[in-house]
């Protein structure tokens, strides 16, 4: 039952780590979602403007000091996978956070199991 068990697990941490490859790869190359660049003369209605980039602002929309453009929904930029996570992205980033969590998960157990089974061998009494 030990081998179906070690059978499972790196199953598991294969289909995890491909998942986690995955959605690095969408989140760090994909787009964060930017705004369309317009004048402030052909944007009606549009109260912002970007110091910055001098281009109407949505709402919800934030400038990158560090991308150098307006993100909209802007959440941060990571430097992890360097780039803004904002709204066309945003579902990738949490999906390789959640993935990453789930290994953390994953080791604990794995070491809480592998400790309890091998623990006869730790503490055995030298009597």
């Amino acid at each position: 039952i030990f081998d179906l068990y070690r059978i499972c697990i790196h199953a598991a941490g294969i289909i995890i780590l491909y998942s986690i490859s995955f959605h690095y790869y969408k989140a760090s190359s994909s787009s964060p979602g930017r705004p369309r660049e317009l004048s402030p003369e052909l944007c009606m209605g549009c109260s912002r403007l970007c110091k910055k980039c001098n281009f109407a602002k949505p709402r919800r929309t934030h400038h990158c000091s560090v991308c150098k453009k307006c993100t909209l929904k802007m959440d941060h930029h990571c430097p992890w996978i360097n780039n803004c996570v904002g709204f066309m992205n945003r579902k990738f980033f949490m999906a390789m956070l959640f993935y990453t969590d789930l290994t953390i998960l994953m080791c604990i157990i794995n070491s809480l199991v592998y400790f309890i089974i091998y623990s006869k061998y730790i503490f055995v009494s030298i009597d």
